[in-house]
């Protein structure tokens, strides 16, 4: 195994495992507020690590097993919950934004959600090369089809993570401000960690950037939705000293 490949893969584990207790941490909140969209929030960060928790499990496995990871279940793991956490995440997301089109919205992004998971489970049977080679030990060059949907799905969590942020910058209240300010920091830079993801083929230091402002943006977006007391005192104690 090469040593870029090792780099790559163990700040995917970093990451993932990072995302695992920030998601899982979220939705424990749930038994505080009892509120359901605290769960969707927390599946969400956790649904959104799906492609880089293919690359850490099958390092893991090549690792311990000395074993190339079978390509079907490689894929499986990194796109089969991808419409899955779009569909959870909607549900979050129209209950604070587009309310009345809830329905509307959640049954557009259904029926494209379910005809790309057709379209992927047939060729995962059927020719999983056409969906894109395989280039052990955790890497994918996918076909263009779920290229432009990976793409597709990283701007659209930019667009309503942006969304979110705005509607809360606007509140009178500083908490909520800083919310909504942390939360267009996370979406930005889940978004730029994506792009440097693409881009890690060129050199192994944008590699490791963009792993490092991944879990950037988890750090950010457990603070944007929870918000814990010695971060709000850091922050809204600064600002209120310079004012």
């Amino acid at each position: 195994m090469d040593t870029p490949d090792l780099i790559n893969g163990i700040f995917s584990i970093i990451f993932v495992s990072i995302s695992i207790i920030t998601g899982s941490l979220i939705i424990s909140k749930y038994f505080k507020y009892k509120q359901k969209s605290i769960i969707f929030v927390g599946m969400t960060w956790i649904g959104l690590t799906s492609l880089w928790m293919a690359k850490s499990i099958s390092l893991l496995y090549e690792l311990i097993s000395g074993n190339q990871f079978d390509l079907r279940l490689f894929m499986f793991i990194g796109n089969f919950f991808i419409p899955i956490t779009v569909l959870i995440w909607l549900l979050a997301f129209t209950d604070l934004v587009f309310k009345p089109y809830k329905k509307y919205i959640l049954l557009v992004f259904t029926i494209y959600g379910l005809l790309m998971e057709i379209y992927f489970l047939f060729f995962l049977i059927v020719d999983p090369n056409h969906l894109g080679t395989f280039i052990p030990p955790i890497d994918e060059d996918y076909n263009l089809i779920l290229t432009i949907y990976h793409a597709s799905m990283v701007v659209f969590i930019l667009v309503t993570g942006f969304l979110i942020g705005r509607i809360s910058i606007k509140s009178e209240n500083r908490e909520i401000i800083l919310k909504g300010k942390l939360m267009i920091l996370s979406t930005f830079s889940f978004f730029l960690g994506g792009i440097f993801e693409i881009l890690s083929y060129l050199d192994i230091t944008i590699m490791i950037i963009g792993k490092l402002i991944l879990i950037l943006s988890a750090f950010l977006y457990y603070n944007a939705w929870m918000l814990p007391n010695w971060v709000k005192k850091i922050i809204l104690k600064e600002k209120k000293v310079k004012e």
